[in-house]
C-alpha cells in the first residue's frame, strides 16, 4: 500500500517517516489524558490497538473513564446501523463539519450530550 488518505492528508511512508514515533510522544499523551473522561466511538477497537501500543513501550493500559458512543448508539437506536454519520443525522448535527479525526475529537462529547438530552426528551 503506497498511501492512505486521512481527510486531506495522504499518509505515505515518506510522510509518516517524518512524524514522531509513538514512543516519543506517549508521555505527552498520557499526561494530556491523565484524569480525563474519554469520549470515543468503538471503544473495543480503539483500546485494542492503543493498549497493545502502550504495552510495547512498557506502559500500563488506559484506566480512564470511557464513554463509548458506539455502545450508547446501539442502546438508543438498536434497529439502526451505528456509525458516526448516522448519529450526526439522527441528532440533527451538521455532518459537513464532521470530516476528519480532529473534528470528531471535539464533536464526540457534544454527541454524548445530545444523546442524553434525546433520552430526557423521550421520557417526557
Amino acid at each position: 500500500m503506497d498511501a492512505i488518505t486521512c481527510g486531506s492528508i495522504d499518509l505515505t511512508n515518506d510522510f509518516l517517516s517524518q512524524c514522531p514515533k509513538f514512543e516519543e510522544k506517549v508521555f505527552e499523551l498520557l499526561t494530556f489524558i491523565e484524569s480525563a473522561e474519554l469520549f470515543v466511538f468503538n471503544k473495543a477497537f480503539i483500546f485494542k490497538f492503543l493498549n497493545v501500543a502502550l504495552q510495547k513501550v512498557g506502559q500500563p493500559n488506559i484506566k480512564n473513564a470511557v464513554h463509548d458512543l458506539l455502545e450508547l448508539s446501539n442502546d438508543r437506536f438498536p434497529k439502526d446501523i451505528a456509525s458516526l454519520d448516522f448519529l450526526f443525522r439522527a441528532l440533527n448535527v451538521q455532518s459537513a463539519i464532521t470530516k476528519g479525526v480532529i473534528h470528531e475529537i471535539f464533536l464526540l462529547p457534544m454527541l454524548f450530550q445530545k444523546i442524553r438530552k434525546f433520552d430526557i426528551e423521550k421520557q417526557h
